[in-house]
């Protein structure tokens, strides 16, 4: 190329595997580069998302799993799926979330939207390969909102994995792991499902009991409006 030729462009699969290339060389990497795209200039990694999806997963078999070790939360209690997506139904729309903020939570407003929390269960099989739950074991889906509704509880097997996954389009600090402890507190029989709503009214985030460890929680997806080429 000579010196005023304008560059060529470089396509989104020579960026991934450059990057991937040099992330190989640290052994103790945890990250993997799957797809890389071209945006426009104003586009902002945070700013333009339109909606994030967290999984929090919590193990709920009797003896831990070596496979679950600080993958999930161990919970070895039988949990009341009915009254925790009660509790979650709660938690939906748009509220001050200030009693489910970390105390380090810059966020200039507490107001968030959740669109969505739903409960998904999982059994391992022989192989530890993840299958899931039927929907008549664990919940029903409601015709009205397309989330999984749980059924009584005296037909329900507890699944080794229970999934909690919320959608928002931002999320405060640790709002998601506090709002999972009260789903599992509530699940427990250690809180009613009034009680959550009368936490989320107080706007007093010392009145959660239980906050669910970080190594359960998972970023699983980010959406964005029509951005990508």
């Amino acid at each position: 190329r000579k010196t005023n030729d304008p560059l060529e462009a470089i396509s989104g699969d020579s960026v991934k595997n450059a990057v991937n290339y040099y992330l190989r060389q640290n052994q103790n990497a945890d990250i993997q580069v799957v797809s890389a795209s071209k945006v426009s200039s104003d586009f902002h990694a945070r700013y333009s998302a339109r909606m994030r999806h967290y999984v929090y997963r919590v193990e709920l078999t009797e003896d831990p799993s070596l496979f679950e070790s600080h993958r999930s939360w161990h919970v070895p209690e039988q949990l009341d799926f009915e009254q925790m997506q009660l509790a979650a139904d709660v938690l939906e729309g748009e509220h001050d979330f200030s009693s489910f903020r970390g105390s380090r939570c810059q966020a200039r407003s507490p107001i968030r939207r959740i669109e969505a929390i739903k409960l998904d269960g999982y059994n391992i099989t022989e192989d530890f390969s993840p299958r899931v739950v039927s929907s008549a074991s664990l919940c029903q889906t409601s015709s009205s909102s397309q989330l999984l509704r749980p059924i009584a509880t005296t037909t329900i097997k507890q699944p080794d994995i229970l999934h909690v996954r919320v959608a928002s389009r931002g999320f405060l600090y640790n709002q998601v792991r506090r709002m999972v402890g009260a789903l599992v507190d509530v699940g427990r029989g250690k809180i009613s499902v009034s009680q959550v709503r009368e936490i989320l009214e107080k706007r007093d985030n010392s009145l959660l009991r239980t906050v669910a460890p970080p190594h359960g929680l998972y970023f699983a997806k980010v959406e964005y409006d029509n951005i990508f080429n």
